[in-house]
């Protein structure tokens, strides 16, 4: 991100016309910020806005200004979940805050399998918010899936397997023969 501090802004403008990208401005601290992206690259210049304007700051309030006014980006804009409530930030280096860590906790617990498919959950049904499973094979024979009819997979003694799982998808375990037993954890 280019931040020029009292760059001219005409030379912004033709490089936003050049490469046909919007420019779009906001008022902070006492500045306008310009900022103008295509999606691969971005630049952002300010211009101070002075008691006495100065001449960058009078082109751009009596030539730009108003023709961009719909493009003004309010401050603290988000993206909003599906919800349409639940939104993301942006953090302090001005990037979207986006978590991909899992920080919402984890429950686990030991299932006893036989051949009867059992699904993967800790409880009655999946962990709210969950990113990913883990398991692992305490016993020999065992197989699992992504349905109650198919368990394909081989999950070998002593395995440990992490699998990004999102809470609406199911796992399902079974043993090849006898019993045995699988650890199974959810984090979210």
């Amino acid at each position: 991100m280019n931040n020029a501090i009292g760059l001219d802004w005409i030379p912004f403008r033709d490089l936003s016309l050049q490469r046909k990208m919007p420019m779009m401005y906001y008022t902070e601290n006492n500045h306008y910020f310009l900022f103008i992206s295509d999606g691969l690259i971005a630049f952002e210049t300010r211009i101070r806005i002075e008691a006495t304007p100065t001449t960058n700051q009078i082109n751009f309030e009596s030539n730009f200004k108003d023709d961009i006014d719909n493009n003004k980006v309010p401050i603290g804009t988000k993206i909003i979940g599906e919800d349409g409530v639940t939104g993301t930030g942006v953090n302090t280096n001005k990037e979207l805050f986006i978590r991909d860590t899992d920080n919402g906790g984890g429950l686990d617990i030991i299932i006893a399998l036989t051949t009867t498919p059992k699904e993967g959950k800790v409880g009655g049904s999946p962990k709210i918010n969950r990113k990913d499973i883990v398991m692992q094979a305490i016993d020999k024979n065992i197989v699992w899936g992504f349905s109650e009819t198919t368990q394909n997979f081989k999950l070998f003694k002593d395995q440990l397997m992490i699998v990004p799982v999102g809470e609406k998808t199911e796992i399902w375990f079974k043993m090849t023969t006898g019993t045995g037993d699988v650890a199974f954890g959810e984090l979210s």
